[in-house]
């Protein structure tokens, strides 16, 4: 069975400093917002207004470091490579900004049209996103690169890749399905109660948890991947267990989603 032999951290630096260097930059950021979270009395929704931008800095750090690593996967021009990059980082670069700002004022930054200033901010974000977005699909719809060329190799790994962006796709489409709505709440308002840290909700239904599920398949189905081609005897058992673990968080994601839009929570 042939090996995956991914990207050491230099060739990945080497490739795409500028996204991995933003997601360190980003993880340094969510550690910077913690002492904010304890000193500021402040809340938004009963909760800090720090926790937010903290939770997407984190988010937003796994995810640059993640698509710095696949677009060395992938085969395209040099300059098309670069303006992904920049449009990527320029997106994370906006949203953590307009985040960080809105907590700093004590005020939400999604969902708020409350007046001109905040659905303008909510706006360019929305923009920011859907630009990322594009960056991503223009990727997950370009060629791998030759595995004797740093590209993927062996038999689930590839596989696990491409379905990988494709579900966080589909997590960015779930995004653009909760953008218009007045909360991500359903049944009841934000604010209520919630899990720790990630405060999805207890009490109602919560379409954060089907966004989450998605966009982290990024990083999921790699993994499984890349486990699948180490452990398994045969190159036709690797794939058919990523199929079945994509067709399994699509099926999560749906009776999330199911149970969300019913205004009940799954916990």
């Amino acid at each position: 069975m042939v090996r995956m032999q991914a990207p050491l951290l230099r060739d990945i630096w080497n490739q795409q400093p500028l996204l991995l260097g933003l997601a360190a930059a980003h993880a340094l950021l969510a550690l910077a917002f913690i002492p904010a979270m304890l000193l500021d009395d402040r809340t938004i929704l009963g909760l800090s207004p720090w926790i937010k931008p903290q939770k997407f800095a984190v988010s937003i750090a796994i995810f640059l470091a993640t698509i710095a690593w696949i677009m060395t996967l992938h085969r395209m021009p040099i300059m098309l490579s670069r303006v992904i990059a920049w449009i990527i980082a320029s997106g994370a670069i906006v949203e953590i900004v307009l985040i960080s700002l809105q907590s700093a004022r004590g005020v939400r930054s999604h969902f708020n049209v409350s007046n001109t200033l905040d659905g303008t901010i909510y706006g360019v974000m929305g923009v920011a996103i859907a630009l990322v977005t594009l960056a991503v699909l223009v990727v997950a719809c370009t060629p791998f690169r030759d595995p004797k060329e740093g590209g993927p190799s062996g038999n689930a790994f590839p596989l696990a890749i491409r379905v990988g962006e494709w579900l966080f796709l589909a997590g960015c489409a779930w995004g653009a399905f909760m953008a218009p709505r007045p909360g991500h709440t359903v049944g009841g308002v934000d604010g209520g109660p919630g899990l720790p840290y990630v405060n999805w909700s207890t009490s109602h239904g919560d379409l954060r948890i089907v966004h989450f599920v998605l966009l982290h398949s990024l990083q999921a189905m790699p993994i499984i991947g890349w486990i699948a081609d180490r452990v398994l005897p045969t190159s036709v058992i690797a794939r058919s267990v990523i199929v079945l673990a994509a067709a399994g968080l699509a099926g999560v994601s749906a009776m999330l989603a199911r149970i969300a839009l019913s205004g009940r929570s799954p916990f």
